[in-house]
């Protein structure tokens, strides 16, 4: 019987708009380097689809649980999970929109303008503990783009263990956009979580460190293992049961057409790999490897998830 994974936090319709180095500014007019685009985004749709496509073949089944608006948006997430093959769970409202993100794409990084919508009024209450106990392991990401999770969510994950012991945890806060990053809320939830998937710039801010061997450090005082990506110089992790830190470059490539989905690509990749591993400790670097090759392939294409990767792809690319 194939493994089943759920995934929960944001969905957002994205308006891609492909920048050239400079970003636009106030009183200024900026052509797109290519046509405008509206796709499917948010990080834990972008996970949930990457996951579902590397997992092809597996007879794994992925879950996405999330809030969207009774609104025309909405056929945009449902087409995605057609698409990429998981299964949508969606909480969807009636007088609240799906929640909307500009993304202004430049070569090197990007700029994002959001409307939260629906985003701002999922809870825990919405989630069902046995549903969720299901599965073998659950992945929250776009955390901080959903506070109705924030401070109820330990409960959350105290009931689902209570239905499924043997269950792991995931967590990618991603970006916190009031730029507070340290509560103390955060560190009870890391204190449940077995893998923390941050990049370079979250882990330092949430740690209040300078350095992603200190934060490593620090974050593993609460989780079990974190992994944080580092973008073109790939990812460094620590287990809270060992003083090593281990070190997986990043595959070089041509061109980087999009940074946006990147960490997200990374996470299903490792993800996918972990699991597959029968989350083996000693599989660590092998599996960071597998996603840091996911994480390259997925900025030579434009949109996060509009180029769903195959596990035979990531393969090549990892065997170079």
């Amino acid at each position: 019987m194939g493994k089943r994974i759920a995934v929960v936090g944001d969905a957002f319709v994205d308006i891609l708009v492909p920048v050239g180095k400079e970003m636009p500014t106030f009183g200024s007019d900026t052509l797109a380097r290519s046509a405008i685009q509206q796709t499917c985004g948010g990080s834990s749709c972008n996970t949930a689809s990457q996951l579902a496509s590397l997992s092809q073949g597996l007879g794994w089944k992925v879950q996405f649980f999330t809030a969207i608006g009774n609104d025309g948006w909405k056929e945009v997430i449902q087409k995605q999970s057609q698409r990429a093959g998981f299964s949508l769970h969606p909480i969807i409202f009636d007088e609240i929109k799906t929640g909307v993100c500009v993304v202004l794409s430049g070569s090197q990084d990007r700029g994002f303008v959001t409307y939260n919508g629906a985003m701002e009024h999922f809870r825990t209450e919405h989630l069902d503990p046995k549903e969720l106990a299901k599965a073998e392991h659950i992945h929250f990401g776009g955390f901080f783009n959903i506070p109705g999770l924030w401070k109820s969510l330990p409960e959350l994950l105290i009931s689902v263990r209570k239905e499924n012991p043997d269950i792991t945890f995931s967590l990618d806060t991603n970006y916190d956009a009031t730029s507070t990053w340290q509560y103390d809320w955060l560190l009870e939830i890391l204190k449940m979580i077995d893998i923390f998937l941050p990049n370079d710039t979250e882990a330092l801010s949430i740690s209040g460190t300078e350095s992603v061997e200190a934060a490593l450090n620090w974050l593993t005082n609460y989780c079990k293992l974190a992994i944080v990506t580092i973008g073109k110089d790939g990812a460094k992790a620590k287990f809270s049961s060992k003083k090593d830190i281990y070190i997986v470059g990043s595959p070089s490539v041509a061109e980087v057409v999009d940074a946006c989905g990147a960490g997200d690509a990374f996470n299903a990749a490792f993800l996918k790999a972990w699991l597959e591993n029968g989350k083996d400790s000693s599989k660590l670097v092998s599996c960071m490897e597998y996603a840091t090759c996911a994480g390259s392939l997925a900025i030579q294409s434009f949109g996060a998830a509009e180029k769903l990767l195959l596990d035979s792809d990531v393969n090549v690319l990892s065997s170079k």
